[in-house]
């Protein structure tokens, strides 16, 4: 994946957030576990709170001090998005599969960004993000071996 500038990447990354808090929310709605009720709405807040921290930077102008980089950045995201998205017919399964790869992908986005902009005023911005994103992934994983692994 190809930006052409910084405010591209994080106008990118504010709509992916956006996407995972909506579909945690959706997700919440088809699950009738109370846990995992409360897990999603949990990752969709902390989802909402990435935007806001995203939508800030540009606000704040700390992606306008950014310099010293070229503008162009290429940040390599596997090919691991399920075809198709969740719906409310799938299975808790499917919705945790999806759930996992959303979060590496998110985590690959950010440590993508973290790395090109090393040594600028919005690195920690992006290395908290991936350091977040890869607690949701963790924390999925641990749900996901305690409900489906038991079972294969």
């Amino acid at each position: 994946m190809s930006f052409r500038t910084i405010e591209e990447a994080i106008h990118y990354a504010i709509s992916k957030e956006n996407q995972s808090m909506n579909l945690y929310r959706m997700f919440q709605n088809i699950v009738t576990d109370i846990a995992a009720k409360k897990l999603l709405g949990d990752l969709a807040d902390a989802e909402m709170e990435h935007k806001i921290m995203l939508e800030q930077a540009l606000k704040d102008g700390t992606v306008d001090r950014v310099g010293g980089k070229e503008n162009a950045v290429t940040i390599t995201l596997p090919n691991g998005t399920p075809e198709k998205a969740p719906t409310k017919d799938s299975t808790s399964q499917d919705i945790m599969n999806y759930a996992l790869q959303n979060e590496k992908n998110a985590y690959d986005l950010y440590h993508g960004l973290m790395e090109h902009y090393r040594g600028t005023s919005i690195e920690p911005l992006f290395d908290r993000l991936s350091e977040e994103e890869m607690k949701h992934r963790h924390i999925l994983e641990e749900q996901y071996e305690s409900h489906f692994m038991e079972w294969m």
